[in-house]
């Protein structure tokens, strides 16, 4: 672990290329800082606060609010530093949120639930600070008091050098004079060393005019032996306290104690001041030592950010140019920005500069990130609209029977659709399932109309067979009017009847044209008058059906098809004329009355295709 967490601090010292920004690479950057703010030390009062929530910091702030200014000043300040720290910390990640969303940063709002926290806030902190002044003028004004009141006490007992009393008497109001000094508490700031100077020297005076008996002398050292032997006790368990500053503040009062707890005997003084000033050494060193170890934790700190600093003005430049790219980059980017809040606090004179080199960095990023989004936002909506418009009309064709039409239409529909390009994600399944819905309701009616019409065909194949069979045992009259109208009647049959199975379709026809040919056969008919009266009948068969546009439009292409290979033949023999040229006469004789009755066929199947394609624009 030791060599990986080494292996990604060079990387990022010596800068990042753009696939080693890697969301595995920040975790061990994580992990580093990790370690480094573990070393932080926090009171247990600090900690506590450190858990709790925006509401609960609230709570915990009306629980003290009613309490004494100087019990809870300190307890205010701190929660006052968490509040905005966690608030800020709350709303960045917030507007993270926002812009992830598609949201833009200038649209993005304090959450109204905030606003509410924030004027509890500031109500609550108001009445402190209304209470904070009030208290603080109040001690001004006792300081000042007790100020005057120790002057008027240094007075008297400058004056009880030249008292004419008892000396008991003197004495005893001495030590009432002494006793109402201590009672009366602190004074000014900018007076107080003057002040102590002063009543040490009144003191010290004091004692050396009054040449108190030793046995007195003893009774006050004892008491003031006591009292600096107490102060060093409270001292030595300074040096177990777990929070350095505390201590140091807490020795700060115990000098103030012991500059006013007065002489002790002259062999014990100095030994008693050793202690102590050791005692004070070892908590002073402490209190340097714990800001020393805060200044270089600061200044790794400063490092660390400098290096997500890095990180995140490399991401910030890179040229991505699809969404999945975006996305990875933005994981990394606010995992970069977590690591940021969990780092600590830098030296004062970097803080903001560092600070804003990290936002610029990450709105540099996210400002590009949008204009991406907006940009392939158009693109999204632009395809929306291609899709939209392709489910509208497969909802137009759903319901369409021309079935082979239609289905290739939605196949070409279909085709677009693949070659569009994605669309909003929330209208992508909307649209999707139009258009899906659609084409699967045409292809089921399809289907179904497919399944129909495919037992239709066997019936009617059925029913053909069976009219074949018929004009085959069919008993011609003798009269030849009759013999033309019975087969012109088994044509208007026929064509009646519809489709049949495509593979039979050729092998019924030619059976059908076979038994017709059989018929016409035994008729007394030339074959020229025979054949135009087939399609003379054939022709009004044709007009006179159900849908004689669709029947006339495939009887003219199987003409033309029969054409075209009548036209195929002829050109055949030619060229084998042209080959045979030197052959016997009479092999070349039927060749040339072959091609002539193949031509005179081709004429008349000109004239048969001209008059059907007349018929047909009759009918347009």
């Amino acid at each position: 672990m030791e060599a990986k967490k080494t292996q990604v601090a060079d990387i990022v010292s010596k800068g990042l290329e753009q696939d080693d920004i890697t969301s595995e690479n920040l975790r061990h950057i994580s992990e580093e800082i990790d370690n480094s703010a573990d070393d932080k030390e926090k009171t247990e009062e600090e900690k506590e606060l450190d858990g709790l929530s925006l509401e609960e910091l609230i709570e915990s702030f009306e629980e003290i609010i009613d309490k004494p200014v100087q019990e809870i000043r300190h307890k205010v300040e701190l929660i006052r530093n968490l509040y905005y720290k966690k608030r800020e910390d709350l709303l960045e990640s917030l507007k993270h949120q926002f812009i992830e969303e598609g949201g833009d940063e200038k649209d993005f709002k304090t959450p109204m639930d905030i606003l509410g926290l924030d004027r509890k806030f500031k109500d609550l902190f108001e009445r402190f600070k209304e209470k904070r002044e009030k208290y603080e003028e109040e001690q001004r004004k006792i300081r000042e008091q007790n100020y005057q009141e120790k002057l008027a006490i240094l007075e008297k007992v400058k004056k009880l050098t030249t008292s004419t009393k008892d000396f008991d008497q003197v004495y005893k109001e001495f030590k009432q004079l002494e006793r109402k000094w201590k009672e009366l508490g602190q004074v000014p700031k900018e007076v107080y060393r003057d002040l102590m100077n002063q009543w040490n020297q009144a003191r010290k005076e004091f004692y050396d005019w009054v040449k108190i008996n030793e046995e007195f002398r003893q009774i006050d050292f004892k008491r003031n032996y006591d009292a600096k032997i107490a102060i060093i006790q409270r001292a030595e368990a300074l040096i177990y306290e777990p929070d350095p500053v505390k201590a140091y503040r807490e020795l700060q009062e115990l000098h103030r104690e012991w500059k006013e707890s007065g002489p002790v005997a002259k062999e014990q003084r100095e030994k008693l001041w050793e202690n102590f000033k050791a005692l004070s050494h070892q908590i002073n060193k402490r209190h340097q030592e714990y800001f020393k170890t805060l200044k270089e934790r600061q200044r790794k700190n400063l490092e660390a950010k400098t290096r997500l600093c890095e990180v995140a003005e490399k991401i910030a430049v890179l040229d991505l140019q699809t969404v999945k790219e975006w996305q990875e980059k933005t994981k990394i980017i606010l995992e970069l920005q977590q690591l940021w809040r969990k780092v600590g606090r830098v030296p004062k004179k970097h803080n903001q500069e560092i600070y804003e080199r990290f936002r610029k960095a990450c709105d540099q990023f996210f400002e590009r990130k949008r204009e991406f989004f907006r940009q392939h936002q158009e693109i999204l909506l632009e395809n929306l609209k291609k899709k939209e418009e392709l489910a509208r009309k497969a909802e137009e064709l759903k319901e369409s029977t021309e079935w082979g039409k239609t289905a290739r239409a939605f196949e070409k529909l279909f085709e677009q659709w693949k070659k569009i390009g994605p669309v909003p994600r929330e209208k992508s399944d909307e649209v999707w399932q139009r258009f899906r819905t659609a084409r699967l309701e045409f292809f089921r009616r399809k289907r179904q109309h497919l399944k129909e019409l495919r037992k239709q065909e066997r019936e009617n194949l059925n029913k053909k067979l069976a009219l074949i069979e018929k004009i085959k045992n069919l008993e011609l009259a003798d009269n030849q009017e009759e013999n033309i109208k019975l087969l012109n009647e088994i044509e208007k049959e026929w064509n009646s009847i519809g489709f049949v199975p495509f593979k039979e379709k050729d092998r019924i026809l030619d059976m059908y044209r076979q038994a017709i040919e059989d018929k016409f056969g035994q008729v007394n008919l030339d074959e020229e008058n025979r054949r135009k009266l087939m399609f003379e009948q054939r022709l009004q068969n044709i007009l006179e059906s159900n849908n004689p546009k669709r029947l006339l439009a495939r009887e003219i292409d199987r003409y033309r098809s029969t054409l075209s290979k009548l036209k195929a033949d002829v050109l055949k023999l030619e060229n084998n004329l042209e080959m045979f040229k030197d052959s016997p006469e009479e092999l070349l004789k039927d060749f040339k009355d072959k091609i002539e009755r193949l031509k005179e066929n081709i004429k008349t199947y000109e004239g048969y295709i001209s008059r059907m394609v007349n018929e047909y624009k009759k009918l347009q």
